[in-house]
C-alpha cells in the first residue's frame, strides 16, 4: 500500500497531501497558478508542467519561523541573488514537458536540502530564473554570511555535476551568476487578502542585485561588507570598483574564488579586531629569515617561549601571512591541557591538514588518502602506509606491521613522520607549527624530536611555541627564542590599535601616559591580558552605562585605584569575570564546550546532544561576538568551533561543578560513539578520556584497555601504563562485578610495566596474584608468581624471588605443566648462581635437565639452554672437563638445527666461547685459540658486538700467554673499543686490564699503571666487581715487576 507524499503549508506548517488543492489546516490553496497559461501546478514545482515559464512561488522555509517574525524588522542579513540562464533555450531544444522536469531537479540540487537549505538559508523567490535566497532571516546565525558565500561557491560546483552527470543535456547547458551582499533589511510579512510572504527589501538586496548583474557567468562577487565578515574562509580576488544605479559612490567588489579548508584562530581574530603587533620586530625578523632559508633548502627548527598571553602564537600568525598557499604549505598542531591522554594529537592534526583527512572520513576513505601520498612520497620506509594509518587512528593489517614487534612499530612512527613531511616539503617548502608545547604528549615529543633533529639540509622549517616551565630536549639545529613582557610605551600602543582595530575609534589613537601606565601596572604588559581589560572595561561601560574610556582621546575616564577595583589581578580572573557576565544560556553553553572537544574543537552537533537542546545559533552568536570563541570551520549542516585562547578554555572547565563535568564528559562520550560508530578505533583516546571522567564507569573499562592496548602495540608504554591504571580505577567503582575485567587490566598493565622496569610493577603483580586466587584462575595465579619471582630476582631480592619461584613449582606440578616446572627450577638456578652458591646451582640445573629429558618432547633448544646452565655452573666450580662435555654435547644439539639458522649461529657463539674457556683452562691453548676464532666469527655474523668484545677479551688472553704479542695487541684494542661502542662495562674493564698485563710484558710499567687507573675508575663508576678483581690481581703483578713483593702479596690476598 503506497503512502501519501506529504508537503508543509507556507502559510500554517501544517503537513497535508501534495494531491490536496487546499491545506486542510487552514484551507489556503496550494495549487499554484502560472501567470503565463493559467495551468494549476502542484506546490514545489519551479516551472510549469504546461508552458515550462518559471512559477512564482512561495518556498517552502526551512523551519517555523519564531513568534513574531509576521511583524516587520530590521535585521542584518546576507542577501543572495542568483541568475541561472537557459532554460528558454531549454524549452526550445528539448521540449516544456522535459525542460520542467529537468528545471524542477536543477532547483530542487541548487536551491533545495542540497545547497541553500543545507546552510539554513531561506528561498526568498524565483523571478524569471532568478533566485533570492536569504541567509540570517528568518534564522539566524551568527555566520551567516560565510553560510552565504558557501552555499553559492557549492551552487557553482553542483552547476558543473549536473552538467557531468547528464541531468542537464549538453545540447542546452546552463549558466549562473551570483551576487552578495550584507546589510541591514527590513524583513517580515507582506502582502494582501490576508495572505502574507515572508519577504526582504531595501537597499542591501538592490546591491546583491546590482553584484549578480555586474558577475560574469560561472563567477560570484561579494560586496565590501560581505568581504569583511568572511576573510580567511575563502579565496578571494579584489576587483575594480564599479558604478552601479543607485549608488553615487563606486563600489568595491570581490570574486569568490574557492573555499579556504579552515581559518587561523587569529586571522579569524583579525575581523574581531586584531591590534597591530608591538615590540616583536626583532624576533619576526629571525622567524622570516627562517623561512627564507628554509624555502632555500636550508630548514631548521625554532622555539619560541613565553608566558601565557605574550603572543606567542599571534607571532608565529605573522608569519604565517607570508606563506604562498600557492606555492607553500603551513600545517598547525596544537597540544591541549588536557591533552597528555590523547597519544599523538598534534601529530595527527598535522598529517590530517596534509592528506585532507575530515572527522568523519571513514576507514576506506582514510586509507584511499593515505595511498594517494604514500604514491608521491616514496620515500617511506617499509612499514610508512601502516604507520600513516595508525596515527591517523585505523588499525593497519599490513603483514610487516602485523608481525613487528613494538619496538619496530615505535621506530617506523618515527621515521614515517619526519620522512613524509620532509618528502612532501621537496614540492611545496612547509612550516610545520606545534602550539603550546607545554602539553606535548611524550609519544608526539619523540614524533616531533625526529622531525627536529632530521630538517636541516631540508626545506622544513619547524616552530615550536611553549611556555616558560617546558624544557625543550633539543639542541641544533634547534635555536629558543624568548618573548618578554611589553613596556609601557608599547603597551599603550597595543591599547590605541586595539581601539582602531575595534572600530572604537576612526584611527589609532596615541593614548594619554597615564592611561598606558594604568594599564601597564594593570597588566603588566600582558597582550593578552591587555586585549581582556579593554574588552571588560567596554563591557562595563556597555552594560552600566557610565563610559570608563575616552576613545577619542585616549584617555581613561576613572582613576587607577577604580581600575584596580573594576578589574581583577589576572588574565584568568579576567576571563572568569567576563564569563560571570555573560547571561545563563551562553554561560552554560561556555561551560559544556568546555567538555565538549575533540581535539582543540568543538561541534554544535556534539553541544546539541551534551545540552539536549537544538537552538544554539543564538547563545553561540553571542559567544562569537563576545569573542570567547570563534568559527572554524563548517561542513554539511554543521560547523567547528574553537576557543578564541587556551586559557579560556580551561576557566571555563574550571568552573564547572564536578557533578555536572561527569554529567557533560559523559554525554560527550555518547555523542562519540553515535556519531563516528563506524570508526570509533580513531577515537579510542577521546572515548577513555571523556568516559574516565563520567560516572559511566562500564564505558570507561570497556574503552581505557582499548586504548592502552593500541599505546602498547607501538611501544608507547608510558602512556599504556597511564591507560592502564585508569581503567583498575573504574573497575574498583564497579566492585567485584568487574573482577575479571579488572585481572585483565592487571594482566596488561604488569606486562608493559615489566618492559620499562616500572618501580610500581611489584604491587600490582601481588595484586594480580590475589585477584587470581579470588577468581580460582591458577594460570593467572602462576603467572604472577613467575613475574614477581624475576622481578624480585632483578632487583637483587633473591630470598623472596625463591619463593615465589618455589610456589610457582608446585602449581606447575599440581598441574602436570612439565615445561613449567623445569623454568621454575632454571629460575631458582639462576639465583643461587647469582650469590656464588654454585653447587645448589649445579643441583637445581640438573633437575631441570632431568624434568626436559625425562618429561618432555625432544627439543634441541630446551636441551641446550640446559647443557649452557650446566656449563655455567661447571665454568663457576672449576670443573673444566665436564665443561668441555657439556660444549660436545651443546654442540651435538645444534647440529639438530637448520644450517644457518640465526638463533642457530647466536648459540654457536656461545657454544664455542665456553668451549675455549674450557680448553684454555685445561692447557690446549691451540684448541682454545680455534674454538675462540669460531665463536668469533659467529658473533661477527649475528652483529652482536658486546659478546664480539667479550670473545677478542678472551682471545687476546690466550694470545698473550702463548706469547704472540703483537696478534694480542691487536685483538685487544679492537675488543676495548667494541666494549665502549656497546657500552659494555664488564669487557671494557676486561680489555684495559689485559692491555696492561701486555704493556706490563713489554716492560712498559707506567703505561700498564695508566691503564689499571682507567679500569678501576670504570670498575668504581659502573659498580663492576669482577673488573676491580682482576685489576688487583694485574696491580699485583705490576708491584712485583717493580720489585714491590709486599704490595705484590697484600694485593694478591685482596
Amino acid at each position: 500500500m503506497g503512502g501519501m507524499l506529504l508537503v508543509v503549508c507556507p502559510y500554517c506548517w501544517a503537513e497535508t497531501d501534495v494531491a490536496e488543492p487546499r491545506c486542510g489546516a487552514c484551507d489556503e490553496r496550494l495549487d499554484l497558478s502560472c501567470a503565463a497559461c493559467g495551468a494549476a501546478n502542484h506546490l514545489g514545482d519551479r516551472f510549469c508542467g504546461d508552458c515550462g515559464q518559471p512559477l512564482a512561488a512561495v518556498d517552502e522555509p526551512p523551519a517555523a519561523p519564531a513568534a513574531g517574525t509576521e511583524r516587520d524588522e530590521l535585521r542584518t542579513i546576507t542577501v543572495m541573488m542568483a541568475d541561472l540562464d537557459g532554460f528558454t533555450q531549454m524549452a526550445e531544444i528539448l521540449g516544456r514537458e522535459r525542460q520542467s522536469a529537468i528545471m524542477n531537479a536543477v532547483y530542487e540540487r541548487l536551491a533545495g536540502e542540497h545547497i541553500v537549505r543545507s546552510f539554513d538559508g531561506y528561498i526568498d523567490k524565483y523571478l524569471d530564473g532568478d533566485i533570492m535566497a536569504l541567509f540570517g532571516a528568518p534564522i539566524a546565525h551568527e555566520d551567516s554570511p560565510e553560510r552565504a558565500v558557501r552555499a553559492a561557491v557549492r551552487m557553482h560546483t553542483e552547476l558543473a555535476a549536473l552538467h557531468a552527470d547528464g541531468t542537464i543535456p549538453p545540447e542546452a547547458p546552463l549558466r549562473l551568476r551570483v551576487g552578495l551582499n550584507t546589510g541591514p533589511v527590513r524583513v517580515g510579512g507582506v502582502g494582501a487578502g490576508g495572505r502574507m510572504e515572508y519577504t526582504a527589501m531595501g537597499d542591501t538586496v538592490n546591491l546583491a542585485a546590482r553584484l549578480m548583474t555586474a558577475a560574469d557567468w560561472g563567477q560570484s562577487l561579494i560586496s565590501t561588507s560581505t568581504e569583511r565578515r568572511t576573510r580567511g574562509s575563502f579565496e578571494l580576488t579584489t576587483l575594480p570598483a564599479i558604478f552601479v544605479k543607485g549608488k553615487s559612490q563606486p563600489v568595491e567588489l570581490w570574486s569568490v574564488d574557492g573555499e579556504r579548508r579552515r581559518a587561523a584562530r587569529i586571522e579569524l581574530a583579525v575581523s574581531h579586531g586584531l591590534s597591530r603587533l608591538v615590540g616583536r620586530d626583532d624576533l619576526l625578523a629571525i622567524l622570516t629569515d627562517g623561512w627564507a632559508q628554509a624555502q632555500e633548502g636550508q630548514g631548521g627548527a625554532y622555539g619560541v617561549r613565553g608566558e601565557a598571553g605574550l603572543g606567542k602564537s599571534r607571532l608565529v600568525f605573522e608569519l604565517g601571512r607570508t606563506v604562498d598557499p600557492a606555492t607553500s604549505s603551513f600545517y598547525e598542531g596544537r597540544c591541549l591541557s588536557y591533552g597528555s591522554a590523547l597519544s599523538y594529537l598534534p601529530v595527527r592534526e598535522v598529517l590530517g591538514q596534509w592528506l585532507g583527512i575530515e572527522d568523519l572520513d571513514d576507514a576506506a576513505t582514510r586509507w584511499a588518502k593515505i595511498e594517494r601520498a604514500a604514491d608521491v612520497t616514496c620515500e617511506l620506509c617499509t612499514m610508512g602506509r601502516s604507520a600513516l594509518g595508525f596515527l591517523l587512528g585505523l588499525e593497519p593489517t599490513e603483514e610487516a606491521w602485523v608481525e613487528a614487534e613494538p619496538q619496530a612499530r615505535r621506530e617506523a612512527l618515527r621515521a614515517t613522520f619526519a620522512t613524509a613531511l620532509i618528502s612532501q616539503a621537496q614540492e611545496r617548502p612547509t612550516v610545520v607549527f606545534i602550539d603550546d608545547c607545554q602539553w606535548l604528549d611524550a609519544d608526539s615529543a619523540e614524533l616531533i624530536d625526529a622531525l627536529v633533529r632530521t630538517v636541516a639540509g631540508t626545506r622544513v622549517l619547524v616552530l615550536l611555541a611553549y611556555r616558560p616551565d617546558f624544557e625543550p630536549p633539543w639542541e641544533d639545529p634547534f635555536l629558543g627564542l624568548d618573548l618578554w613582557r611589553l613596556t609601557m610605551e608599547e603597551t599603550g600602543e597595543v591599547v590605541g590599535s586595539l581601539m582602531a582595530a575595534r572600530g572604537l575609534v576612526e584611527a589609532e589613537t596615541t593614548v594619554d601616559r597615564s592611561m598606558a601606565e594604568a594599564v601597564w601596572h594593570k597588566t603588566q604588559g600582558n597582550p593578552f591580558f591587555i586585549d581582556q581589560l579593554v574588552t571588560a572595561l567596554t563591557e562595563r561601560a556597555a552594560t552600566t552605562g557610565t563610559p570608563t574610556i575616552d576613545f577619542r582621546r585616549g584617555r581613561l575616564l576613572i582613576t587607577e585605584e577604580e581600575l584596580g577595583r573594576l578589574a581583577p589581578d589576572s588574565v584568568e580572573e579576567i576571563l572568569l569575570a567576563r564569563m560571570d557576565k555573560l547571561p545563563s544560556e551562553p554561560r552554560n553553553l561556555l561551560q559544556a564546550a568546555s567538555v565538549a572537544m575533540l581535539g582543540r574543537r568543538f561541534r554544535r552537533s556534539a553541544l546539541q546532544q551534551v545540552l539536549d537542546r537544538d537552538d544554539l545559533a543564538a547563545p553561540l552568536a553571542q559567544l562569537v561576538e563576545g569573542e570567547f570563541i570563534h568559527l572554524e570551520e563548517r561542513g554539511e549542516g554543521d560547523e567547528e568551533y574553537a576557543f578564541d585562547h587556551a586559557l579560556a578554555r580551561d576557566v571555563a572547565y574550571g568552573a564547572l561543578l564536578r557533578t555536572e563535568r561527569r554529567r557533560l564528559h559523559g554525554r560527550m562520550g555518547e555523542f562519540i560513539e553515535q556519531r563516528y560508530a563506524g570508526s570509533l578505533e580513531a577515537y579510542l583516546d577521546d572515548l577513555s578520556l571523556h568516559f574516565y571522567n563520567s560516572t559511566c564507569a562500564d564505558k570507561a573499562l570497556k574503552y581505557l584497555p582499548r586504548s592502552a592496548a593500541r599505546a602498547a602495540a607501538v611501544y608507547s608504554n608510558q602512556q599504556a601504563i597511564v591507560q592502564y591504571k585508569r581503567a583498575i580505577e573504574k573497575a574498583g567503582e564497579l566492585g567485584a562485578d568487574a573482577n575479571n575485567q579488572r585481572l585483565e587490566v592487571l594482566v596488561g598493565l604488569t606486562t608493559v610495566q615489566t618492559l620499562v622496569g616500572d618501580a610500581e610493577l611489584v604491587g600490582y603483580l601481588e595484586q594480580r596474584l590475589i585477584l587470581a586466587q579470588s577468581l580460582d584462575d591458577e594460570e593467572e595465579q602462576i603467572n604472577a608468581l613467575f613475574m614477581l619471582a624475576r622481578r624480585h630476582s632483578e632487583m637483587g631480592e633473591f630470598g623472596a624471588a625463591q619463593g615465589y619461584f618455589e610456589q610457582a613449582r608446585q602449581a606447575f606440578e599440581r598441574l602436570g605443566d612439565w615445561t613449567g616446572v623445569r623454568d621454575t627450577l632454571f629460575g631458582v638456578g639462576n639465583l643461587l648462581y647469582l650469590q656464588g652458591q654454585t653447587e645448589g646451582a649445579l643441583e637445581q640445573f640438573q633437575a631441570a635437565l632431568d624434568v626436559q629429558l625425562e618429561h618432555l618432547e625432544f627439543d634441541p633448544f630446551g636441551q641446550w639452554v640446559a647443557y649452557n646452565n650446566l656449563a655455567a655452573a661447571y665454568e663457576g666450580l672449576g670443573r673444566y672437563a665436564d665443561l668441555l662435555a657439556a660444549c660436545e654435547t651443546c654442540t651435538e644439539l645444534l647440529g639438530h638445527m637448520e644450517p644457518g639458522d640465526p638463533l642457530r649461529v647466536q648459540l654457536e657463539t656461545y657454544t664455542y666461547g665456553n668451549q675455549g674457556q674450557a680448553q684454555r683452562n685445561l692447557g690446549a691453548l691451540d684448541e682454545a685459540t680455534e674454538a675462540y676464532r669460531t665463536a668469533l666469527a659467529r658473533a661477527q655474523a649475528t652483529g652482536e658486538r658486546a659478546i664480539e668484545a667479550e670473545v677478542r677479551y678472551w682471545l687476546g688472553q690466550t694470545l698473550l700467554e702463548m706469547g704472540d704479542v703483537a696478534t694480542a695487541a691487536r685483538e685487544l684494542d679492537e675488543a676495548l673499543a667494541l666494549a665502549r661502542e656497546s657500552q659494555h662495562a664488564r669487557w671494557e674493564g676486561g680489555a684495559l686490564i689485559g692491555l696492561a698485563e701486555l704493556a706490563r710484558v713489554n716492560g712498559d710499567l707506567d703505561l700498564a699503571a695508566s691503564r689499571l687507573a682507567e679500569a678501576r675508575a670504570l670498575a668504581e663508576r659502573t659498580g663492576e666487581l669482577a673488573a676491580s678483581e682482576e685489576a688487583d690481581l694485574a696491580e699485583s703483578r705490576l708491584a712485583l715487576a717493580r720489585g714491590d713483593a709486599t704490595a705484590a702479596e697484600a694485593l694478591a690476598v685482596r
